[in-house]
């Protein structure tokens, strides 16, 4: 089980070449002979990785988090805080698939779904926190941890960049057209 089955790595290869296939189909040249900035290529396309990975890492949480309720359910509060929980994660991932569908649809919209995406993640964050520590009595700052403060730090910060990237970008604005 803790091995990386045949399997795996063609799921891997496939996702790679989904990869590959994308960034050189949208390569094309200008009549001065330079590559036109349009398509899913450059840094795009590594945001468009990012997004991919990010969809599969939130329904991998949502999936293990289904679970959860079931044994908390002698917890007075907990089971009602984890189905929440997991229904905040779902909003979530349905933020992040819609924008992941818009990326790939090369819509016009991406650009405010993807400012909505950076904004949803620490909403959720502390609407989560507020009602576990309503739920289960708790104050909120025992549920706050350092590394949970960090992530979120980094991942503004890493958000923020993006965005940044997606604003100024002469790729951006001419590929996200529909």
């Amino acid at each position: 089980m803790g091995a990386f089955s045949i399997f795996h790595w063609i799921i891997l290869l496939a996702i790679i070449g989904g990869i590959v296939g994308l960034v050189t189909s949208g390569r094309k040249y200008g009549p001065d002979g330079k590559p036109e900035l349009r398509g899913i290529g450059g840094w795009l396309a590594v945001l468009a990785v990012w997004q991919v990975l990010i969809t599969i890492q939130m329904l991998g949480n949502a999936a293990d988090m289904s679970s959860a309720p079931d044994s908390l359910i002698n917890i007075p509060g907990a089971s009602v805080a984890a189905y929440f929980e997991l229904a905040l994660n779902l909003c979530l991932a349905t933020v992040i698939i819609a924008t992941t569908f818009t990326l790939f649809k090369k819509l016009h919209v991406f650009k405010r779904m993807f400012f909505f995406q950076w904004l949803a993640s620490p909403i959720v964050l502390v609407l989560n926190l507020t009602f576990i520590s309503v739920a289960l009595g708790i104050p909120a700052e025992r549920l706050l941890t350092g590394e949970m403060v960090l992530q979120l730090i980094v991942n503004l910060i890493i958000g923020g960049l993006w965005l940044l990237y997606i604003r100024v970008s002469v790729r951006v604005k001419n590929t996200m057209v529909n």
